[in-house]
């Protein structure tokens, strides 16, 4: 049985990257956010989308990034 401070000590190698993964994943969720308003606002005024669309798909394109880092680093 390991005792609790190997335990703690092996999990400290983990911590920046969680705090990195849950800043990153904020800053996302907040620029992913702000587009898809831009977007809806965009749409119900009748405007051109494209610029929003573009930034939707680059804000998506992020996350998907972040969730397939998320994923390798829990392997």
């Amino acid at each position: 049985m390991q005792d609790i401070e190997s335990t703690i000590s092996g999990r400290n190698t983990l911590k920046p990257r969680i705090l990195t993964v849950i800043l990153v994943g904020i800053t996302i969720g907040f620029l992913l956010g702000m587009s898809v308003v831009a977007l809806l606002r965009a749409l119900l005024s009748g405007d051109s989308a494209e610029l929003e669309i573009s930034f939707t798909a680059l804000t998506g394109l992020m996350a998907a990034l972040l969730v397939a880092y998320v994923i390798r680093i829990l392997d």
